[in-house]
């Protein structure tokens, strides 16, 4: 879909030059904002809502990122660089790679092997995505307006 329109006021083209100048820095706050929450919300699961807590080096690694900005598109990321998240979040099955069977410590109990494991889905990421979804839209509607006022 295609929308042209021509505005020839000055003042009215004016006002949509200066929105346009300050519209950019609004999102990016925004964006950073936003992206701030879900860091939040995901630190909180992994306090011990979905994940008991051993070292807490997952939940610190947990950070908000503006991996984009331009002109017309600014993006947010939330993410982790811990090796263990992804098996965490979406489960899967854990096989040796240079060994016939697995060798763990289970504390407590001592050290077992097996020939995979099998780690259930644990997520924190996407509920936290879910939880912040309504105060982003808040977020990014609020600075739309501001650039506009």
């Amino acid at each position: 879909m295609k929308i042209d329109m021509k505005i020839e006021n000055p003042e009215v083209l004016e006002k949509f030059r200066q929105a346009h100048m300050r519209l950019g820095p609004e999102v990016r706050e925004a964006a950073m904002k936003g992206a701030t929450l879900i860091a939040g919300e995901a630190r909180e699961n992994l306090s011990g809502k979905v994940l008991k807590v051993q070292t807490g080096r997952l939940r610190a690694s947990i950070l908000p990122l503006i991996t984009r900005d331009t002109p017309d598109r600014v993006t947010a990321e939330v993410g982790t660089n811990v090796e263990y998240a992804r098996i965490h979040e979406l489960g899967g099955t854990i096989k040796p790679n240079r060994a016939e069977w697995l060798r763990f410590n289970i504390p407590g109990v001592g050290w077992r092997s097996a020939k995979e494991v099998r780690i259930p889905a644990r997520p924190f990421m996407g509920p936290a995505l879910e939880k912040s979804l309504d105060r982003i839209a808040f977020l990014l509607e609020s600075a739309v307006k501001r650039a506009f006022e």
